[in-house]
């Protein structure tokens, strides 16, 4: 059966996705991806090379073959030239296409993937993107499939996603996630500052393992529950006045990162307009990205190294690189994100940049 959504989210998805007819809601992403393909024929799955694992575990247990695609370190977009060299040696009528905006960075060939290869059935991620645009219109507006995260930008939530498409498709549904009291109070501004003081002692930041054999595969059943729903769509309402205010304090912290020696900001492409949930940018070679994201952890500056491990870590997934991984690789070792929600403050932004400052001055000479 069909996990159908309530209809305040119907509401909101028919006024912001007025193409695609159907929908569907659970607790996990690519649990409801996998469901949706192993009702698909086609036979192929191409997606980036730097993405979370679970989303290749998600098509393999589909029964699809799949073939990953190199990424552009200074975008994080899938190579488009190695994209097109792929798609034109496959049947795309077979084929499925996952485009992620990764961390909010809009991949704006996809209007022109979509012209050149009419035949793909293309799932457009927008797990960490939505707010952002393409000229030709907002992030969502070019997929057959369009993912929305319920939790990935919301603060509080720690689950839910929806799943919307032009014809319909069969996901497993089940009862709603119980309602915690971390997730109760995690909004809560005294728990968040004990949290977070706990959180500052206990840093256990670890290079990934290169050597793993296969992707886990156990997504969870059900739906999200109705405080996740509620903040979604309190978080939907404000967008447009919030996407303004994380702009600015985006803005900040570019203009400021851009004169530390030792990293480089990553850019959103060209004919594209980032959703600013998270600014990303990669330590240089020689610098430890996972001791100066573990020394800003115990200052109380919380930063993400999303994604450290990828597909490429597993042995099982050796044969699904055609063009190389070798750009994927380095931003799993590289790569750090600013989760921009974090440091809405002047003060927070001041104290981030001063960390960041004396630790490059420190440590990158």
């Amino acid at each position: 059966m069909t996990a159908d959504l309530p209809q305040a989210l119907k509401n909101w998805t028919t006024a912001n996705f007025p193409k695609l007819q159907f929908s569907c809601w659970g607790q996990s992403g690519a649990a409801m991806l996998h469901d949706a393909l192993r009702g698909q024929k086609r036979s192929n799955v191409v997606l980036p090379a730097f993405i979370c694992p679970s989303v290749t575990a998600a098509a393999i247990h589909a029964g699809k073959r799949v073939v990953h695609v190199d990424v552009d370190r200074t975008t994080l977009n899938i190579n488009v030239r190695q994209l097109e060299t792929v798609l034109g040696g496959m049947s795309c009528e077979d084929t499925v296409l996952l485009v992620d905006h990764a961390f909010g960075n809009p991949f704006p060939q996809i209007a022109e993937i979509r012209a050149s290869f009419p035949e793909l059935l293309i799932v457009e991620d927008c797990v960490r993107a939505l707010g952002g645009a393409i000229a030709e219109g907002p992030i969502g507006s070019f997929g057959d499939w369009v993912l929305i995260s319920l939790y990935k930008t919301v603060p509080g939530n720690d689950h839910g996603g929806i799943l919307l498409t032009g014809s319909a498709v069969e996901v497993r549904s089940g009862s709603a996630r119980k309602i915690t009291l971390r997730q109760r109070v995690s909004t809560f501004a005294p728990a968040r500052v004990i949290y977070e003081w706990l959180k500052r002692r206990s840093c256990d930041v670890t290079p990934p393992r290169d050597d793993l054999e296969s992707p886990t595969w156990n997504p969870p059943s059900g739906i999200p529950n109705r405080l996740c729903l509620r903040r979604f769509l309190a978080f939907a309402a404000a967008e447009k006045h919030e996407f303004q205010r994380r702009r600015q304090a985006a803005d900040e912290l570019r203009s400021a990162l851009r004169e530390i020696a030792g990293l480089s900001v990553i850019r959103s492409a060209e004919n594209s307009r980032n959703a600013e949930h998270f600014l990303s940018f990669t330590v240089r070679d020689g610098i430890s990205r996972d001791r100066f994201v573990s020394d800003l952890h115990g200052q109380g500056l919380f930063l993400l190294r999303t994604w450290d491990c990828i597909p490429a870590n597993f042995r099982s997934l050796s044969s699904t690189f055609p063009v190389g991984f070798s750009e994927s690789v380095f931003l799993a070792r590289h790569v750090v994100h600013i989760p921009i929600s974090s440091f809405m403050t002047i003060r927070k932004r001041r104290r981030l940049v001063e960390g960041m400052r004396n630790w490059f001055s420190a440590n990158a000479g």
